[in-house]
């Protein structure tokens, strides 16, 4: 999404305003004589930060507060900045009250100072137009994680390969044996010894391999894939790409083209994902569900969003989703953006920063679980708790935004328990061709 960047500064905020409440009390900003000025700037990123929500909300049809937004999160981040100029001098002069001042440099006190009244005049400025705004105080129910399980189908062996623009053969070849191997990643780098190993472990096994979001139009390439997947008489391959060109160049037989799905199947999607039967609210949420379901264009990743969002949320905010202005923006790029927005909009903020980290990695990269959560960590996305460790609450972000389709797994073993039900698990695969092709969006990263 082409504004999320607006959306993200609820986020920027929040991590601001708790940077500056770290260092108030500071040996180096009480004698530098910028306590007051921390206080201050504490105090309105906190006034601000109360009513992001009602901000984030009216930006998507006014102009000027989608400018406010932006220059807010320019000055958040300025300050940011400023404060990391600090830490060095903090920890050169830790336990050092005697004669600390003849420790710190005149001229960088003075710049310091400068920007510190520049700081405080930007954001003297952003709280004018904050109250000119008269942004409203809005409140969210956290979203909780929802574990997702799922059954086998009848095949020897399964794997669910995503192609993506970036064609490579032996990442298709070796992702397929990883799935079948069950033993993590296979890293070979020879077709030759590739396509020997897959006719050593498929030969006469009956195998489904699905191919998603494939991209490539060179024959010469597809007649390559096509050789390699040539195992034997039981592999079947399933392939879903949005060119109707390169369907007709790789296919066997007449390309299905899918139609989006129906208003019944999405409320449907929508009802399994909020576990509607056991609602006590059911005769109420019925109308306004099957109004929100029509709104989100028929593909089932939008469905899945919106169903994980709602799920968590009363009557009253069903009613705010289903007459949200968001619907109205035009989505010429895909049908799913105001769905995946509207999710966006009600992840808890500690999860935005989290999230929007994930934009560093290019599209369709596998990301290392782990070592995503220890970079959460180092950058001080995840706060401590005194309930969870820093690895754990990492953990349950993970589910979150699994969960909201924002994140999926891109293998086929023991983690599919935790894949979206209805919309990536293996089980309701054939559904899913038969429905709609899988949509592969710049908010969607697959997972490892």
């Amino acid at each position: 999404m082409a504004d999320v960047a607006r959306l993200l500064a609820s986020a920027i905020v929040t991590q601001v305003g708790s940077k500056l409440g770290s260092v108030i009390g500071d040996q180096v900003t009480m004698l530098c004589c910028f306590e007051d000025d921390i206080v201050d700037m504490n105090e309105t990123l906190e006034t601000i930060g109360a009513t992001m929500e009602d901000a984030e909300k009216r930006s998507i049809k006014e102009k000027e507060v989608q400018l406010w937004l932006k220059r807010l999160k320019n000055a958040a981040l300025d300050i940011s900045d400023m404060i990391d100029e600090f830490q060095p001098d903090s920890k050169q002069t830790d336990g050092k009250r005697t004669g600390i001042l003849s420790c710190i440099d005149i001229a960088r006190k003075i710049t310091m100072a400068n920007k510190m009244k520049k700081m405080r005049d930007q954001l003297e400025k952003i709280k004018e137009d904050h109250l000119k705004f008269k942004f409203e105080p809005y409140q969210r129910n956290d979203i909780e994680h929802l574990e997702r399980e799922t059954t086998s189908k009848d095949y020897d062996h399964r794997a669910w390969v995503y192609v993506s623009q970036v064609f490579d053969l032996r990442r298709i070849g070796n992702t397929i044996i990883s799935q079948v191997l069950k033993e993590g990643r296979h890293d070979g780098d020879n077709l030759e010894f590739i396509n020997g190993r897959l006719q050593e472990l498929l030969d006469d096994k009956n195998t489904l391999v699905i191919l998603d979001d494939l991209w490539e139009k060179d024959d010469s390439q597809l007649n390559k894939l096509k050789l390699m997947l040539n195992v034997c008489s039981k592999m079947k391959v399933l392939v879903t790409t949005r060119d109707e060109e390169i369907a007709n160049r790789i296919g066997t037989i007449t390309p299905c083209k899918l139609s989006p799905l129906n208003n019944a199947m999405r409320w449907d999607i929508i009802k399994k994902c909020i576990n509607f039967e056991s609602r006590d609210d059911q005769q109420h949420l019925e109308q306004i569900g099957q109004a929100i379901a029509t709104k989100c264009g028929g593909v089932p990743l939008a469905a899945q969003a919106l169903g994980f969002m709602l799920s968590r949320m009363d009557l009253k905010q069903w009613k705010e989703v289903s007459n949200s202005d968001i619907w109205n923006e035009p989505s010429t790029e895909n049908s799913a953006l105001p769905s995946l927005k509207l999710t966006y909009i009600a992840m808890p903020q500690y999860l935005r920063l989290c999230f929007a980290y994930c934009a560093i990695f290019p599209r369709g990269h596998n990301i290392a679980k782990d070592n995503l959560i220890h970079q959460w960590i180092a950058l001080d996305f995840i706060k401590p708790s005194n309930m969870f460790s820093l690895l754990q609450l990492g953990e349950k972000y993970v589910g979150k935004l699994l969960g909201m389709s924002f994140l999926q797994y891109s293998t086929l073993t023991t983690q599919v328990r935790f894949m979206c039900r209805g919309l990536h698990s293996l089980n309701f695969c054939m559904h899913i061709i038969e429905t709609h092709t899988h949509d592969s969006l710049n908010m969607m990263y697959n997972f490892s």
